[in-house]
């Protein structure tokens, strides 16, 4: 068989007969791989299955499936037809990792150290088995709850909003941005906390991580602390050592939503600096003692102040307390001028007030509560007993100085 060249095309010559080739060119090739392309979407648009692409060589899947550039790879067809796709035997070599969401594909395989670009960004990877563990690379906005075989080890970066849920930790975490992430439901995730190690943890979950360190430096905004294993017991909080969230709020410290069990303060909630401590729950907490007048706004909505003490000789004035339960705090005392009271639980707090009718002029004061009573019924019946005749208070005292002194 003779063969001559031509340009952009081979002819084969078989005894008298010709049978033309033609190589296709650059543009040849993207356009049948696009006919290819739009045939799957529309076979694959009214089906209902899951199909597997057996017949097809690596090669073909990678012409398919994937756009290429120098780096990298990325997929080429929308969701709504992948995810009618059987993934298993695709490969994610040099993929592109950002803004996927893999949990709706099935059979997905990745070997993290071949993904390109060493980052992952904003992707789902629930439903991803893993072959190997992630190392020298940056995750941030990533979501690994339901994936397997998920494994972090050394030289990881971290940006922030990460869910590793189902993730197996190999080496601590010693700096970078924690804030948004969550730990609960993963293993072996230590994490390093203060100035010089791990400081920006807004709205982090500890949950099943165990923290080292303390908290100097850090910015703590919508911290959970529950469920974490702290290292001694507790973890020191020193509130006027604590990281500041606004270059606006520079004398400002927030505290709000945080949930501090496991948390053992080491000085007073007062001094020069403002506290906000909206949402904020200190149940299982030690230690926490507070300044009234530092609370910015004056606003403990929604606060569970179990376990607080306030400073003897102080009181909370013109607050918001919707919300707010002052069960198992020490020392609390409210006075009759406050800006809103709507389902307050007033439990082991005092009141004080001049005149009486001043509480029932609380805007929500029909909606507090009092040891699972109405506040406002047993505010009435205390008021009944002991000031409707003031007289009485006078009785009571000496009735109690004789029994005293007949002992």
């Amino acid at each position: 068989m003779e063969k001559i060249d031509k340009k952009n095309e081979m002819v084969d010559r078989t005894n008298s007969d010709y049978v033309r080739i033609v190589n296709n060119t650059e543009e040849e090739k993207k356009a049948r791989i696009e006919k290819v392309r739009k045939y799957l979407r529309r076979r694959l648009f009214n089906f209902d299955g899951i199909i597997k692409l057996d017949d097809f060589t690596t090669e073909e899947l990678e012409e398919i499936l994937f756009n290429h550039c120098a780096y990298d790879k990325s997929f080429a067809l929308p969701m709504e037809t992948l995810q009618k796709i059987d993934m298993s035997n695709v490969s994610f070599e040099n993929f592109r990792a950002h803004r996927v969401d893999f949990s709706k594909l099935t059979g997905v395989v990745i070997e993290p150290s071949k993904l390109a670009g060493k980052a992952c960004c904003d992707v789902n990877f629930s439903g991803v088995k893993f072959l190997g563990e992630f190392s020298s690379v940056f995750l941030e906005g990533c979501k690994f709850g339901g994936s397997v075989n998920a494994v972090i080890g050394d030289d990881v970066r971290y940006g922030g909003v990460n869910d590793f849920t189902d993730v197996t930790f190999k080496s601590p975490i010693t700096y970078g941005v924690l804030n948004g992430s969550n730990f609960a439901g993963s293993k072996g995730a230590v994490i390093e906390l203060g100035e010089e190690k791990v400081k920006l943890i807004i709205d982090c979950c500890f949950k099943d991580a165990t923290l080292k360190g303390n908290l100097i430096g850090c910015i703590i905004q919508g911290t959970d602390f529950r469920g974490a294993n702290i290292d001694n017991g507790k973890i020191e909080l020193y509130p006027d050592k604590l990281g500041v969230g606004s270059i606006y709020e520079s004398d400002v410290i927030d505290f709000s939503d945080c949930h501090f069990a496991g948390v053992k303060f080491m000085r007073p909630i007062g001094g020069k600096n403002v506290y906000k401590i909206k949402g904020a729950d200190f149940t299982g907490s030690e230690g926490v003692i507070i300044h009234p007048s530092v609370i910015s706004k004056y606003d403990y909505s929604n606060c569970k102040l179990a376990g607080v003490s306030f400073i003897p000789g102080t009181s909370i004035s013109d607050a918001n307390l919707n919300g707010t339960d002052f069960t198992g705090s020490v020392g609390a005392v409210i006075s009759s001028s406050q800006r809103s009271i709507v389902d307050a639980n007033l439990t082991d707090a005092s009141v004080k007030f001049i005149d009486p009718d001043d509480f029932f002029a609380i805007p929500g004061i029909n909606s507090a509560t009092y040891n699972g009573k109405k506040f406002k019924t047993v505010f009435k019946e205390t008021i009944s007993k002991d000031f409707d005749d003031p007289i009485k208070t006078y009785t009571k005292k000496i009735n109690a100085a004789i029994v005293k002194a007949s002992e």
